[in-house]
């Protein structure tokens, strides 16, 4: 998970000309296994440098990984794995079979995110702003709201769709000025007016 975020703050700072902040290095420990607690929601977070099985392809591997049908956190854990492993299609489908399965749970907001995500790596740049826009009009209390403005305001400007990008900066930057998301949204905007 550290990796894509990483990854897609390396994207927003590429695609903007910006030269990313200087790096605070207690900021680098991340933890690569084990359980994290945060309000009361559990996430399983997968070894850092997990090797596929021995002698499979990488989509049989994959394929190897059930969902165990009936836990959603265990469920959202196996397609967040399937992130973590960059493939994008498979972590889709499971990401949607959990809002299908799991409609109003805790996790909803997050796999909503991650679905959006997966279309944006998969080079669906619309798909992935309508799936940005559903975190923000289901999920509208979600931690995950700051990261789909941004995000969607990124795809945005790939699409060339600069006016409608720089209304959800701004928006980002009145609603959630205290977020880290609203730090770059700020850099992104005197980018996009050219100062």
């Amino acid at each position: 998970m550290y990796a894509a975020l990483d990854e897609l703050r390396a994207t927003l700072y590429d695609h903007l000309n910006l030269s990313p902040p200087p790096r605070d290095r207690r900021s680098e420990f991340r933890p690569t296994t084990g359980v994290t607690v945060r309000q009361d929601e559990i996430q399983v977070l997968p070894p850092a440098e997990e090797a596929e099985p021995a002698g499979l392809e990488p989509m049989q591997a994959l394929g190897s990984r059930q969902s165990t049908g009936g836990h959603p956190v265990a469920d959202h854990s196996t397609a967040q794995a399937a992130l973590t492993q960059k493939n994008y299609q498979e972590a889709l489908s499971l990401f949607d079979a959990y809002l299908e399965r799991y409609p109003g749970t805790e996790l909803c907001a997050r796999a909503q995110y991650w679905k959006a995500f997966c279309y944006r790596r998969l080079g669906k740049a619309e798909e992935a702003v309508a799936e940005y826009e559903k975190v923000r009009r289901e999920y509208p209390n979600s931690e995950r709201v700051p990261s789909s403005l941004r995000n969607e305001a990124v795809v945005l400007i790939e699409l060339g769709q600069t006016d409608k990008a720089e209304a959800l900066l701004e928006k980002l930057i009145e609603e959630y000025p205290m977020s880290p998301a609203a730090e770059g949204a700020k850099a992104a905007l005197e980018s996009l007016r050219g100062n």
